[in-house]
């Protein structure tokens, strides 16, 4: 007597000898044999992101169902409960991409606007001077009349 064994039932896991089984289920291990309905692991894994790799399957309470979360691989960032995520990168933090601007000549800054997009980000010229090229250095060009004519005597700007 005592002797029987109480197992949980797939997908969770468990078991206990002469008692109830305290029960777990991490809902990243799960496998769907139908095709229509992708397991959180397949959900998160064929969720790729700007070359970066797969996104990951992470259950973080064990007792709960419905709380997994599918993280973005590195060096993206977000992350997204029941689903796959919107990662986000700045390609100015990675790269070497801020070192094209900031060591450019004349330095420059980097920009990234649109963070879910891949091969977007900027270098842009400091002010007073103007321009902004996509992915490497731009052409600054520096129009001192530009603003000032008003103050110059005999139309010398051109305008």
């Amino acid at each position: 007597l005592g002797d029987f064994l109480c197992a949980c039932v797939y997908p969770q896991h468990g078991s206990h000898t002469g008692g109830a089984a305290t029960c777990t289920l991490d809902e990243c291990t799960i496998v769907s044999n139908d095709t229509a309905v992708l397991s959180p692991n397949m959900t998160c894994y064929g969720a790729t992101f700007a070359g970066h790799g797969h996104q990951t399957c992470r259950d973080p309470n064990t007792t709960e169902a419905g709380d997994w979360v599918c993280e973005c691989p590195a060096p993206s960032h977000g992350s997204a409960t029941g689903g796959a995520a919107e990662c986000e990168v700045d390609e100015c933090e990675v790269g070497g991409n801020a070192d094209v601007c900031v060591f450019a000549d004349p330095p420059q800054d980097c920009v990234d606007e649109n963070r879910t997009a891949e091969n977007d980000w900027a270098c842009v010229c400091h002010a007073p001077a103007s321009g902004r090229a996509t992915g490497g250095a731009a052409a600054c060009v520096l129009d001192e009349c530009e603003g000032t004519c008003a103050t110059c005597e005999n139309n010398a700007c051109g305008a």
